[in-house]
This record gives C-alpha cells, structure tokens and sequence, in this order.
C-alpha cells in the first residue's frame, strides 16, 4: 500500500457530507488516526455543541475547535472530519493547507440534509436547525462558505456516491497523492 506524503487529511465540507463516516471508515482502512473535531469537543466539554452554542456561544466553541485543531498539527497519519465551519474562521484554512491534505467532500445541500435526517447520530445543529428548513439552512451555510471549501487541495464530489463508492474514492486519493 502506497501512503500519502501528506501525513494528514482534512475532510471539508457541509454537516452531512460524510465527513466523519467516511472518515473514520477511511482512517480504519489505512491504520490511520482518526479525530472528529466536533466528537472532540462535546466529549471535552460534556455539553453537546448546541447547548453550547445557547449556553457560551459560538466564539467559545470556534475557540475549543480551534485548540483541538492545532492539536492535530502534532499527530502524523491521521484523518481529521472537520466541523462544517472550521476551515471559515480565525487561521484555520491557512493551517490546514500548510499541514495536510485538505479534501472537500462536495455534495448538495439536498443530499448533506437528507443524511443529516437518516443518521444515526443525529444531533440539534446549532446552525442548521431540525425540521424541513434544513434544507434552506445548509444553502446559506454553503454559499458563506463555498469559497473556502473550493480552495481544498482536492474537491471530491460525492453527490452520486454511496458510502462504500466514496470510501474507495477518498482511500484511493489519500494513497494516490504524490504531493
């Protein structure tokens, strides 16, 4: 097996694109680290993200997302599912390109709610909100955020792939890349 000379992988993009199933699946296949920055963060804190959000605010969380990012700037061979806003604030987009291979895993605000709506971990998000306006939520987040996302080293659109397709598509990336 060929390993990546980037010896860290962000994955970027919208709440339910797949960045934590894929990730810790593709993590598993490659006897990589794996670290889900918002799974960090309630497990920290105690609190899930939205009552953190109601109760310290969104600066405290952006803060906590932060220190645990700079954190995986020390572990080598590991994949990091990043919040779905993490690459748009403070440094975080600058340390992610400098340090590993950022991925943006594209898919439409359609899809990323239909499987925010089927997972299984599903979870109030403090920006997106929890009945039928997920939807028109995620489409705001995605056109303040589309330029960060596009400046990803890798845009892997996964509109039309199934977990299993976009698995293969992401491990094959990690272990095509030359640099």
């Amino acid at each position: 097996m060929t390993v990546s000379m980037h010896t860290r992988v962000f994955l970027v993009g919208l709440s339910g694109s797949g960045k934590s199933t894929v990730g810790q699946r593709v993590a598993k296949s490659l006897s990589w680290n794996f670290v889900d920055t918002d799974r960090q963060i309630v497990a920290r804190s105690g609190m899930t993200i939205a009552n953190m959000f109601k109760t310290l605010g969104e600066k405290h969380f952006r803060k906590l997302e932060r220190n645990i990012l700079l954190e995986t700037l020390e572990v080598e061979r590991t994949i990091v599912a990043t919040g779905g806003g993490m690459m748009v604030y403070s440094d975080n987009e600058k340390e992610m390109l400098e340090n590993g291979l950022v991925v943006y895993l594209k898919a439409t605000p359609h899809k990323c709610a239909n499987n925010l709506l089927r997972s299984q971990h599903h979870e109030k998000r403090p920006l997106i909100g929890q009945d039928r306006n997920t939807e028109s939520a995620l489409n705001l987040l995605l056109n303040k955020r589309k330029a960060s996302y596009e400046r990803a080293h890798f845009i892997l659109d996964v509109e039309h792939l199934n977990l299993s397709g976009m698995t293969t598509a992401l491990t094959n990336l990690i272990e095509s890349d030359s640099g």
